[in-house]
């Protein structure tokens, strides 16, 4: 099948049932819902990436799905899919003529998942290359756990005050899940055991980090470049310098910002690019980090 991602894809007819809600949590967003997806047609429709992860439980049927970088794919439900992107993008979708589809969508803003999340994400850089600005989409199947969580979502007993509690955490209790599913942690309590030349390939891998922290490599490609399988670098990084590679790519980037930002030569955006960051979530980290936003610094 030929399909040229600009085209002009009809409107999507979407009928949704049960939930369709949005809760603040944190210092981002979580957004369920869940619903029936009817389609009259097969036609494309047209979608804008959302900027941070977003998962769907498929319970049943089937659909087409293209994203930029990628070519196109069939998802069958019961199924998970997680779509994790920066900034902007489209993707497309198609679904069979007539078809019913039932899902439960989550949504988990970049800013949320990078900041208040960041070391529970550290082994799933491999799969989804966090500072990459690919999206990128990957499916596995829908454990009896996480279609339970489906279940008891869209039979939410709670309504007022305390629906969104209820229903925040059943969003992360599911995220959780889902996130487990696409990468179980079997040696989080595994002792490492490092010589000279695995000291010496930590290092480099530091050096890396510090080079190039404006577009910093993926895990599995640091990973590679030092010569160290990717479970040993997230392992023994940890344990030289007392943080995840993810966490401390951050707290360099942060203080290189400080730095620049008392110089005082160069704007807040300019000094977010710079470093790798929007200025939006430069902003973020950075007030998370020091208590202070960084306008506060040039004042």
């Amino acid at each position: 099948m030929n399909f040229d991602l600009h085209s002009s894809p009809n409107e999507l007819n979407l009928e949704p049932i049960h939930i369709e809600q949005t809760i603040s949590y944190y210092d981002g967003k979580i957004s369920l819902k869940s619903g029936v997806v009817k389609a009259e047609n097969d036609d494309w429709h047209r979608e804008t990436l959302f900027d941070g992860l977003k998962i769907i439980v498929i319970d049943n049927d089937e659909l087409l799905c293209k994203l930029p970088y990628h070519s196109i794919i069939r998802i069958v439900g019961p199924c998970v899919c997680a779509i994790w992107n920066r900034g902007n993008a489209e993707g497309c979708q198609s679904f069979p003529a007539g078809c019913s589809l039932r899902y439960t969508i989550i949504k988990l803003s970049a800013d949320t998942l990078l900041n208040i999340f960041a070391e529970s994400l550290e082994t799933l850089d491999d799969q989804f290359d966090f500072y990459s600005n690919k999206p990128k989409l990957i499916t596995v199947a829908s454990s009896q756990s996480i279609r339970a969580l489906c279940s008891q979502i869209s039979i939410c007993p709670f309504e007022g005050r305390f629906r969104n509690m209820y229903l925040s955490g059943k969003a992360l209790e599911l995220a959780a899940h889902v996130l487990e599913t696409i990468h179980p942690s079997p040696y989080q309590n595994t002792e490492v055991k490092l010589n000279a030349a695995d000291l010496d390939r930590i290092y480099k891998a530091k050096d890396i980090l510090i080079e190039q922290m404006q577009d910093p490599p993926s895990l599995p490609k640091l990973a590679l470049l030092v010569g160290m399988s990717t479970k040993k670098l997230t392992m023994s990084f940890r344990k030289i310098f007392g943080d995840s590679v993810f966490g401390y790519l951050q707290t360099l980037r942060l203080n290189a910002a400080y730095r620049l930002l008392v110089e005082g030569e160069l704007s807040v955006s300019s000094i977010a690019y710079q470093i790798g960051y929007t200025p939006a979530h430069l902003s973020v980290v950075f007030r998370k980090q020091f208590g202070m936003s960084p306008k506060d610094i040039q004042r």
